[in-house]
């Protein structure tokens, strides 16, 4: 009997799940088909790589993260418009403190929409379901803050939620933090990705931007606090604010503006790398399949 057998008469010996489908194709001829997507057996042991996923999940991800893109796009077009329409109204005499909250809330359920639509797609499970990198637990919290997010500032939205009191203030500062563990999840996830492509430079990139915008982050929030206390300033409103409690509330916006813009574009520039790295694993994903 020959010691070198042909491809046909090969056993996939080990648990492997099908790219495609997740179809455990142990057992069957290397050079065979799944049966439950007839994707070849031989494209779900190329490895880990994402060129050598599945291709319509790799689309998705791309559409994912262009999607997010155009989220932040139309989120500043919103904001510019908004203070636009405030500023002419008001120079005007015509304020309508009413029709701007109107355009407001049109244009932040747009964006975020847009947004809740795209934190699906990134997180969106990939078909071989058993990968280590792709939690099951992850993915679910990272939705759940997304639509936490999404719902608790439509809540702080309507015109009756001030009423509430504390507990618009809660609802409006936990569908914040939901928003923010929402980005930090998708770049969680993300970086994953970065070393399947591989790219150790964008995988580190991303590390560091989590790491310091957490700390930009948490330095503006904590020391806004402590400046909002120790001025008198609430969410009721402005009580005798200390002349010193100013200054600093002034020099903290300013830093703020700052470093709010630096972490701006440099997520865009991330997110740009992304989409443009799936387009490219999605086409060479395409290109196994038709081989």
């Amino acid at each position: 009997m020959s010691d070198n057998l042909e491809s046909s008469q090969l056993q996939v010996e080990r648990d492997t799940l099908c790219i495609h489908c997740g179809y455990n194709v142990r057992g069957l001829h290397v050079d065979g088909k799944c049966p439950e997507c007839g994707t070849d057996v031989e494209q779900s042991l190329r490895g880990d790589l994402l060129q050598h996923a599945d291709a319509h999940w790799l689309e998705q991800l791309r559409f994912g993260v262009k999607l997010k893109l155009w989220n932040i796009v139309l989120g500043f077009i919103g904001g510019v418009i908004g203070s636009i329409i405030a500023a002419i109204t008001i120079s005007a005499g015509t304020f309508s403190a009413a029709t701007l909250s109107i355009v407001t809330t049109l244009v932040w359920l747009a964006s975020g929409g847009l947004g809740l639509w795209a934190t699906f797609l990134i997180t969106e499970q990939e078909p071989r379901i058993g990968l280590t990198e792709d939690p099951v637990t992850l993915r679910k919290s990272v939705r759940s803050c997304a639509m936490f997010s999404l719902f608790g500032g439509m809540i702080s939205l309507s015109r009756d939620a001030q009423t509430l009191g504390i507990i618009f203030t809660l609802v409006t500062w936990i569908a914040a933090l939901a928003g923010y563990a929402t980005s930090i999840g998708e770049l969680v996830y993300l970086r994953r990705f970065a070393i399947r492509i591989p790219d150790e430079n964008l995988a580190l990139s991303t590390k560091r931007f989590m790491t310091i915008g957490i700390f930009v982050v948490v330095l503006i929030f904590a020391v806004g606090m402590f400046i909002a206390v120790a001025s008198g300033i609430t969410s009721l409103g402005v009580t005798a604010a200390a002349p010193s409690g100013s200054t600093l509330l002034l020099y903290l916006g300013c830093f703020s503006m700052v470093a709010m813009l630096v972490l701006f574009l440099w997520y865009i520039r991330l997110l740009t790398k992304y989409k443009d790295a799936f387009e490219v694993a999605a086409g060479v994903a395409r290109g196994d399949a038709s081989e």
